[in-house]
């Protein structure tokens, strides 16, 4: 069934993402807010391709993807470049991409039903699926796609789709070079929240911490099974006798959060535990630099806060590629161990001048306004740039 452009006088755009990994969530949900901020009068929906799933299909692409990546880090480089250098060119790949289809078969009738006048998607599952629509010629929306990480992997490769966003000239380059025109991308940055775009004044936030803003701080998120648990790592670099305090985010999970309580009465309060926040900019603006996986949003939004970053544990595939270009910038370290880790940030709390100087490579790269930028060319059914 053909699944026309809409109609409505006031411009709708629909944004597919999946519930796999943070960064394209976050990104999904960054380009709503964008649109409520500064294009009021757009109507933008926000959709999870994985609602759609039986439960297998979920438990393959959703459950597995923390396991995996986690507890066979080799298995996943395997996976990553094989899909990267073969793409949809064999048997498996296309046998893949079919199930996808028949699994998300309800799709285009979500599409039908949102009537939007363009997609945007945040991960490349929904870019495979709505290219091969367009091929079919049952598709005439314009697709966009929003790339959400500082690489360039052969499955955001769609070149039938009408635009792309990408976070730096280089991935543009790769992209050209993997047969995408010039013409279709755009370099916008990665999508953030409006709020990374706001001034927030240092004393303000550490005051809202009931921190002292003058006292050199970090700012430290937990991810995955990292190199030692968040709580041990607050402890280590509070051994290390710099006297810095440690902003220490546990998200949801609670009892990393109550250890994280303990460590700060016992240390009085050198250690900041912070749940599940929707204020991170807040929190990343009372910090020197932060101590992070490199994850595509949350490289991104440190960039856009100006916070030089450390990073630790990084996933082979997206997560390795995204360290290597801000390594490169000089906006980023990378520890490989717990004795390199602590060797680092030992290394940037005894030379302010060097976080500074990072601090001027993050801000050089920093687009906090890559929401409001996509939207603005979506809206302009336009990509070139």
């Amino acid at each position: 069934m053909t699944m026309p452009a809409s109609t409505q006088a006031s411009p709708s755009i629909l944004v597919l993402t999946t519930s796999v990994g943070n960064s394209h969530m976050r990104a999904a949900q960054a380009l709503c807010a964008a649109a409520e901020r500064w294009f009021p009068g757009v109507r933008c929906e926000l959709f999870d391709l994985i609602s759609l799933a039986g439960p297998f299909f979920k438990f393959a692409y959703a459950d597995s993807y923390v396991t995996v990546t986690s507890r066979f880090p080799s298995f996943w480089s395997f996976l990553y470049r094989g899909t990267d250098r073969r793409s949809g060119s064999t048997a498996a790949m296309r046998l893949r991409a079919l199930y996808e289809r028949w699994e998300l078969r309800k799709l285009p009738a979500v599409i039908s039903a949102a009537a939007p006048d363009a997609i945007i998607c945040t991960h490349f599952m929904a870019a495979e699926i709505l290219a091969h629509y367009v091929r079919r010629g049952t598709l005439s929306i314009p697709v966009f796609v929003q790339v959400t990480d500082y690489d360039c992997h052969g499955l955001w490769i769609q070149p039938e789709l009408a635009g792309f966003f990408v976070a730096s000239d280089e991935v543009k380059a790769r992209m050209i070079e993997k047969g995408v025109p010039a013409a279709k991308i755009r370099v916008t940055g990665i999508p953030v929240m409006p709020a990374f775009s706001d001034d927030l004044p240092r004393d303000a936030c550490a005051a809202e911490l009931g921190i002292a803003p003058s006292r050199t701080t970090v700012f430290l998120m937990a991810g995955g099974a990292g190199v030692s648990p968040l709580d041990a790592v607050c402890e280590r670099i509070i051994a290390l006798g710099r006297g810095a305090q440690l902003i220490a985010v546990a998200g949801r999970n609670t009892q990393l959060h109550e250890r994280l309580g303990k460590l700060a009465r016992e240390t009085n309060g050198l250690v900041v535990p912070v749940g599940f926040s929707t204020t991170i900019e807040r929190l990343m603006s009372a910090a020197d630099f932060a101590v992070t996986k490199p994850g595509g949003l949350s490289v991104t939004e440190c960039l856009a806060r100006h916070l030089p970053m450390v990073f630790y544990d990084a996933i082979p595939g997206q997560e390795e590629r995204n360290a290597e270009y801000m390594l490169e910038q000089g906006a980023a370290l990378k520890a490989s161990d717990m004795g390199g880790l602590l060797y680092r940030v030992d290394s940037l709390l005894a030379n302010p001048g060097r976080v500074e100087a990072m601090r001027a490579d993050a801000a050089r790269l920093a687009r906090p306004f890559a929401a409001r930028d996509v939207l603005d060319a979506v809206l302009g059914h336009g990509a070139a740039g």
